[in-house]
């Protein structure tokens, strides 16, 4: 079990890796688990709303789930954003 919370950890690096991965790929397939973090946290980011990606809230259940390239790498550009870690170096307190 440690070792499945450990491989979908949502870590800057995951996401960027993953978004270097997708650049030019069609299509992919991800495990459920790891899509729905992915998702949860694409969600925190206020451009959500307008990415077209409301179709991607039917697929939670599955095991796997396959997506367009493009759907993927907004979907993990937005979730990169929305991370706390990067998030955290916009807040500067004076």
């Amino acid at each position: 079990m440690d070792n499945e919370s450990v491989s979908t950890e949502l870590t800057c690096e995951f996401l960027q890796n993953h978004l270097e991965r997708a650049a030019h790929c069609v299509s992919a397939t991800i495990p459920g688990d790891e899509f729905r973090k992915i998702l949860k946290l694409a969600m925190r980011n206020k451009a959500f709303a307008i990415s077209k990606l409301n179709h991607l809230h039917g697929l939670t259940r599955q095991h796997e789930v396959k997506l367009a390239g493009h759907d993927l790498r907004v979907l993990l550009m937005l979730a990169s954003k929305a991370h706390p870690r990067e998030r955290r170096h916009k807040l500067r307190v004076v």
